[in-house]
């Protein structure tokens, strides 16, 4: 598969209003490109308009530089696995694997080498015997899909999800798609990047609260005092302030704002720049915990050594790393930040 590109393209079924709203995204050649987002965002929908399963209700959809709009899936070039495996449960893994090229009348020969070659590709030689109810998915499918991108070097990958860690894992960029209010607002993508682009310099709130997981803590603030690639807060719940490093240039004195800290940047030892909290509940997950405390404004989360110990209700300080900090205004959107970099932050 060629370069995809998606020009103001939009979907809407009947008079309602559209599932897919002004779409502009370029997909390169050889790139693994993972659409994500909840449920209902529109995900599906656009990987079937570049398929062909799906007209356009607007806009134009180019493959290898070629208008294909009115072009029909069998002549794209491209192929689509469907998330339902499809298999038939009768018949073992080889003869799902030989099913269409049985269809197909090929020889028996050429069957032959053709399962047995994808097979090897993807891993799958041991269980060409197996039936269906037999296989596992998870991990090993993740491993599989990595591993025949790796193989097809010059194919381009179009693969849809929920999930975010199967998108950090196998994404050369991820697309991140949100619906409602938003997707009107500012059209469907929320925000296209690499994934480690998406979790530590996410454009908006939602960005920010989609990736990562236990999700980002957020607390009301307003701005105190903005300094060059310094703005401090004051907590909303209380007098404390916070310093982030966020360029405040588009913010005023007194502007109400959302500050963002994820919990693998807070730490439990704070002297300076902290939150006081008291402890509802420690979970123990083997090598960290996450600790869950109260403060002035609500709860956050904070991961912590496994061997931490704390009981409920132990006041504790929690360092909140100016360079660890995010600032969102009032519409949700985030202030541009400082490259973030972990020995900062835990400094």
């Amino acid at each position: 598969m060629a370069t995809i590109r998606l020009s103001d393209v939009q979907k809407a079924y009947g008079d309602h209003p559209p599932v897919i709203r002004r779409v502009n995204l370029e997909i390169a050649q050889h790139e693994f490109c993972v659409f994500l987002g909840p449920s209902g965002c529109g995900k599906s929908t656009l990987l079937r308009m570049i398929a062909g399963l799906e007209d356009l209700s607007e806009g134009e959809l180019h493959i290898g530089g070629r208008l294909v709009n009115d072009v029909p899936a069998a002549e794209r070039g491209v192929a689509m696995v469907f998330q339902s495996y499809a298999l038939f449960p009768h018949m073992t893994v080889f003869d799902n694997m030989a099913f269409g090229l049985k269809l197909a009348k090929q020889p028996k020969d050429v069957i032959e080498r053709k399962v047995r070659e994808a097979a090897r590709i993807l891993q799958l030689d041991s269980l060409l015997d197996r039936h269906p109810k037999a296989l596992s998915g998870g991990q090993r499918q993740r491993v599989a899909i990595a591993r025949l991108h790796q193989r097809f070097a010059n194919a381009s990958v179009v693969y849809v999800t929920h999930d975010q860690i199967e998108a950090m894992t196998l994404a050369d960029r991820v697309v991140l798609l949100h619906a409602g209010a938003d997707a009107e607002r500012f059209g469907s993508i929320a925000q296209s990047g690499a994934p480690l682009e998406l979790y530590h310099q996410p454009k908006s709130r939602f960005v920010a609260g989609f990736i990562g997981s236990p999700r980002m803590n957020f607390i009301d603030a307003a701005v105190e005092s903005i300094e060059p690639g310094r703005v401090t807060v004051a907590l909303a719940a209380g007098a404390q302030k916070l310093v982030a490093d966020v360029d405040g240039e588009r913010l005023q004195r007194g502007q109400r704002v959302t500050l963002g800290v994820r919990p693998e940047h807070l730490r439990l030892d704070g002297d300076e720049q902290f939150i006081q909290c008291a402890t509802v509940l420690s979970e123990r997950l083997g090598e960290h915990s996450y600790i869950h405390a109260d403060h002035a404004g609500g709860t956050l989360i904070a991961k912590a050594p496994g061997d931490t110990p704390l009981v409920a209700g132990e006041r504790i300080r929690v360092h909140v790393p100016p360079a660890a900090c995010h600032l969102f205004d009032e519409q949700g959107l985030a202030l541009r930040r400082s490259t973030f970099e972990p020995e900062r932050a835990a400094a």
